[in-house]
């Protein structure tokens, strides 16, 4: 298994501060059906604490934040159906 790396380049991270910032990680979600509660049950988070994220209210830190950026990175390359 490989392992994960806790942490976000600077490049990833801004990243991730603009996808939540504009509104485009809303948008990831959405587009490949996915729940707010599913992807915060993935991520092992509150629903609540994921809504803060996608409305810019709190940036997610951490392993959370790592995890966060690789799920939105990952269903932003896949092709829309």
């Amino acid at each position: 298994m490989p392992i994960m790396r806790a942490t976000l380049t600077v490049d990833q991270e801004l990243e991730l501060r603009a996808w939540l910032t504009s509104g485009r990680a809303i948008g990831i979600r959405k587009d490949a059906g996915l729940s707010r509660s599913s992807v915060a049950r993935d991520l092992n988070v509150a629903e609540s604490a994921l809504w803060r994220w996608e409305h810019g209210h709190r940036i997610p830190r951490g392993l959370h934040a790592a995890a966060y950026y690789r799920l939105l990175n990952k269903l932003a390359r896949v092709p829309a159906a």
